[in-house]
């Protein structure tokens, strides 16, 4: 198992334009390695397993022509509900192809992860948790994660 990864290596397994992911590092969305990320000239940023699942899912974004504000946010949200175990286990069953995988986001700040394969929470319930506080219907976007692991490349497990 790879436990970090190069900038080339996240354009490769996401599909993404190097200039782009090169872009979501500087402008925070993807947090390079602390020891890699202001070392000087010859040192390549190194990620993490985390930022390359955060890459990903990022790439979706980027492909509707998400702003990257927005992006930003969607990546800080990720980053504070992929570490709780439920979690781990639907990016494991997205990694491995198995049921539906989703991240459910309303983009300001709330975030959830739902699978098929595991019981709670249910996906009525995650989705009536997002709530726009400008509107009285909810507003939220669905990340397929399958989707998003797809690339043959993508070894985390």
């Amino acid at each position: 198992m790879i436990n970090e990864y190069e900038l080339s290596d996240i354009v490769r397994i996401t599909g993404a334009k190097r200039r782009t992911v090169q872009f979501w590092a500087e402008s925070g969305a993807l947090k390079a390695n602390p020891i890699t990320e202001r070392a000087g000239s010859g040192v390549h940023r190194t990620f993490s397993q985390d930022e390359v699942l955060i890459a990903c899912i990022l790439n979706g974004f980027a492909r509707k022509g998400i702003a990257i504000g927005w992006i930003i946010q969607s990546a800080e949200i990720v980053r504070r509900v992929i570490e709780a175990p439920f979690n781990r286990n639907v990016i494991s069953h997205a990694l491995h192809g198995s049921g539906m995988n989703l991240l459910i986001t309303d983009g300001v700040g709330h975030g959830s992860f739902w699978s098929s394969n595991l019981n709670l929470p249910t996906l009525g319930d995650v989705m009536n948790g997002f709530v726009n506080s400008q509107d009285t219907e909810p507003s939220y976007i669905l990340i397929d994660l399958n989707k998003c692991f797809r690339s043959a490349d993508f070894h985390l497990t």
